[in-house]
Parts: structure tokens; C-alpha cells; sequence
């Protein structure tokens, strides 16, 4: 079939793309900004948006993870030939699309596994689309942010730069996403706790958790691997490197620039909402000011509850927020803030959101002369999309046992005659107690009775000891 006989059709992620013209040439990224103001702005600019005549085939958001599902969409639709690259773009996604064609992939190590990744960046990828399978390279030309009107000026003559359309025969070609076996163990899915020390380790835990117990569900917007009420803290005593960063794919400048952006009270108005907005603006007063004033006059307040949800406005929008609330509380004489969240994406969202929390919680201590503390990130529902699966797989796999001292302390057991003594110290070395008996069942029950351990290891550990003296 000649390309110019080919229509248009999305096979990946049909939901995240606007069919313009089928038979059209170009494709439209527009990275997060809002598809229906992308093309009201088009319109605006007089540009074709005609389903008969328009040069553009579709306009689409693109995701740091949808790379994939990008390239299989192109090489099942080979009329498509020029890219326009435009909108809001804080995870430099461009970038790795215009390296995977300039430069393909390479085979490296994450987290200890052997993975391919896209040449000169961290975007691990799969090895099953190369840009040799690419009869015809897509051009791919950038137009900004379309904020400016030198941007949407570019926008313009990037859509007068097509490529001359031949009637070179190329079939469609149908490559697979990697196929996805999702498996779970049994659990309370509802009762997921996590303490890390650093937002690193916190996220590599909670990922093997929705590896291993998340179950199956089926959204409108696809399948996915999901854990409910997830409580994660993050104690902060650890920082996590750059080399930390990179091993586990992230990129330190995308996470500056998601922090930066909490500061930034403006809406821009190719986003839906932004997290800057609700607390600095859309209710009409700067909330992080309000929670200073409090806690400088007094460190017991128990107010510094902040609201981003519009009940009224986000029940019925297509897209809300995902942060609701933030609370900040002095504690044992620390800064403390929680932060809860009605939906997660833990494998591209979750980091972010972590080193926003820290960031917020850092400028209110630094406002009141409070020494910052332990951060808590609860999520209503926290899920793994299997199109990314093989990155889950990958960071569960690579956990590894790590002794760990229990917050509750620990039981020393010793024979006194016939009579057990089981001493309970404190992780500080503090007797907080002993338990005595003859019956090791005596014992045992007196220490779950008072939840004297926490810890699966501390347990065994106890277990095996007691079994000795029996």
C-alpha cells in the first residue's frame, strides 16, 4: 500500500490521541499540555484542522513512559513522516525521542539487571523497536511551549516544512509491546506501611509491594496493578545521590524543575491545574503564607491543614488533582508534613511528588526557624500500569535483604533456672521492660499482646531463640 493511501489509526493508547485528518502527514506531540486547548489554540492560529484537509494526522500527549507505544504507532501509520514537537515538556521528553532516532539504543545495567536504554540518556526502553525498522526516518522539528508568539510563530512554519510525500510503497508494520504477566500474593491490600530513610529507597520498597501484592484492575483508561491507602514515610536521614538517581532512571534537572513549579502561582493555560496555582492562587490567597504566619506564632497549631481540592470543580472535570491536602505539624520539636493523594502513578509520578513534599516542607522551615522532619505520603489508590511492567519487575527484582533496626526495640532472651526472661530494649539501649515465665507460649503472648516488635526479621529472629530454650 502507498503511504498516501494509508489512514491514520492509533493500535496504543487511542485515548491520549486527537484523529485530525487520517490521511495527513503530521504528527503533533504535545507532551502534557491539554489536547483541546492545543487545538483551540490552532484554530486561533487559522491552522487547517479539517478531517479531509488538514496536513496534521493526530494530535497526541506524550509521556516519558509512552515512548513505546509511540514508535508502534508511526510504524503501523508510515505516512506520518514530520513530528511537531510542542507544549509543556518538564521531563525533557523530546530529547530522548530525537536520541533514539540519531543514535537508536544501547545495552547497559539498572539496578542490577542488563537493560536496553536509549543511546546518551537513562530512558530504558525495550529492545523490540530500532530506528531500522523505519523505512523512512520522521522528521522531527520543535516549536516550544505555544506560550509565546515566537513559539506558535515556529509552530507555523514547522507545519510549512513537510516533507515532499511520495508513492513509495510501505506496508504497515505491527510490533507487539512486550507481553505482561501480572501475578499477586495474597494480602490486606489496604494496609500497606512503609519507612525509608531516604525517597530512593522508600520507592523502590513501594514498587516490590505493588509487585507483589497490587491486584489486578481494569480503569477506563486501561489495566493496571494497584494497591489502596498505601502510608509511606520518608524519615529524610538519608540523601539520595545523582548516581542513585540514574540507576533507578530518573533524572535530577526533571525533578528541580517538578519542585520548582510548586512556587509557580500562575495557571498556564495549556495545563488543566497545576499544584503552584492551587496553593498560591486559585482560592484566592497564598496558603503556604497562612501556614507560616500560624506556625511562627505558635508551634502547636494543629490548623496548617491545606485543601487543593475544589470539590465543586474537580468532581465532574475530565482531569483533577491528584495531591488533596498537605499538613504541616511540629512533632517531637520537627517540621512534619503529609501529604495525601486521591490517585498515584508510582513508577513516573511518585519520586516527583516526594521531592515536591521535601520541598515545601523545607521552604515553611526555613520561614519559621523549625528544624525539618519526617515526611508522610499517603495514597488512596497507588498503581503500576503494565506497559511498564518490565521497569517494576525490574526494581522489585532488585531488593535485597537488609537487617534493620525495629522502631519498637528488640527482645533479649536468657534462662534463669526454669524461668524465661525475655528483656525488651529500646533501639537506644533503654530497658523498657522483661517478660517472665516458665511456658515460652507465655512469653510469646505477652509480647504480640503489647506489639514489643514490628519487624518480620526481629520476629523470626525471636522465634528461633525461643525455640532453643523450649
Amino acid at each position: 500500500m502507498t503511504t498516501e493511501n494509508i489512514e491514520y489509526t492509533p493500535i496504543h493508547f487511542a485515548d491520549n490521541v486527537e484523529v485530525i485528518n487520517p490521511k495527513g502527514g503530521f504528527g503533533v506531540l504535545v507532551m502534557r499540555s491539554k489536547i483541546d486547548y492545543i487545538i483551540k489554540l490552532l484554530g486561533d492560529l487559522d491552522v487547517d484542522l479539517s478531517p479531509s484537509s488538514s496536513k496534521i494526522a493526530f494530535i497526541a500527549n506524550l509521556s516519558k513512559g509512552g515512548i513505546p507505544a509511540l514508535l508502534r504507532n508511526l510504524l503501523y501509520n508510515p505516512q506520518v513522516r514530520d513530528l511537531i514537537i510542542c507544549g509543556s515538556d518538564p521531563d525533557n521528553v523530546k530529547e530522548d525521542l530525537i536520541s533514539f532516532f540519531d543514535g537508536g539504543i544501547e545495552y547497559s545495567e539498572s539496578l542490577g539487571q542488563p537493560v536496553a536504554r536509549i543511546k546518551g540518556t537513562g530512558r530504558v526502553i525495550d529492545c523490540l523497536v530500532t530506528p531500522d525498522l523505519f523505512e523512512i526516518t520522521p522528521k522531527i522539528r520543535e516549536a516550544g511551549n505555544l506560550r509565546t508568539d515566537i513559539s506558535r510563530e515556529m509552530f507555523l512554519q514547522c507545519l510549512d516544512c513537510r516533507r515532499r510525500r511520495n508513492k513509495k510503497t510501505i506496508d504497515r508494520l505491527t510490533v507487539p509491546l512486550p507481553a505482561v504477566s501480572m501475578t499477586h500474593c495474597p494480602s490486606e491490600v489496604r494496609n500497606c506501611n512503609i519507612v525509608a530513610e531516604s525517597p530512593l529507597e522508600a520507592w523502590k520498597e513501594l514498587v516490590f509491594r505493588l509487585v507483589r501484592f497490587g491486584h489486578p484492575v481494569t480503569l477506563k483508561k486501561g489495566d493496571r496493578q494497584e494497591l489502596q491507602n498505601v502510608k509511606v514515610v520518608v524519615t529524610d536521614t538519608k540523601k539520595d545521590t545523582e548516581d542513585d538517581f540514574d540507576e533507578c532512571g530518573f533524572c535530577v534537572d526533571s525533578v528541580r524543575i517538578y519542585c520548582e513549579e510548586m512556587f509557580e502561582k500562575e495557571l498556564p493555560e495549556d495545563e488543566p491545574y497545576s499544584y503552584g496555582n492551587r496553593l498560591g492562587r486559585y482560592f484566592g490567597f497564598d496558603a503556604l503564607t497562612k501556614v507560616i504566619k500560624r506556625l511562627r506564632e505558635s508551634k502547636q497549631d494543629r490548623y496548617c491543614f491545606v485543601s487543593l481540592w475544589d470539590t465543586q470543580c474537580d468532581l465532574d472535570a475530565d482531569v483533577s488533582p491528584c495531591l488533596t491536602s498537605l499538613f504541616f505539624r511540629v512533632y517531637d520539636d520537627k517540621l512534619t508534613a503529609t501529604a495525601l493523594y486521591r490517585t498515584h502513578n508510582a513508577l513516573d509520578a511518585w519520586i516527583n511528588n516526594v521531592y515536591a513534599l521535601l520541598t515545601l516542607r523545607d521552604y515553611v522551615a526555613e520561614k519559621t526557624g523549625i528544624e525539618p522532619g519526617p515526611v508522610t505520603v499517603m495514597s488512596c489508590s497507588i498503581s503500576v500500569d503494565p506497559a511498564k511492567y518490565n521497569i517494576a519487575k525490574r526494581v522489585a527484582a532488585s531488593k535485597a535483604y537488609v537487617k534493620k533496626v525495629d522502631p519498637n526495640g528488640r527482645i533479649e532472651v536468657e534462662k534463669e533456672g526454669d524461668t524465661i526472661v525475655a528483656k525488651h530494649i529500646a533501639p537506644d539501649g533503654t530497658l523498657l521492660g522483661e517478660y517472665r515465665a516458665a511456658d515460652i507460649d507465655a512469653i510469646r503472648r505477652e509480647v504480640v499482646r503489647n506489639c514489643a516488635i514490628s519487624d518480620i526479621d526481629a520476629a523470626i529472629s525471636l522465634g528461633v531463640r525461643l525455640a532453643e530454650l523450649r
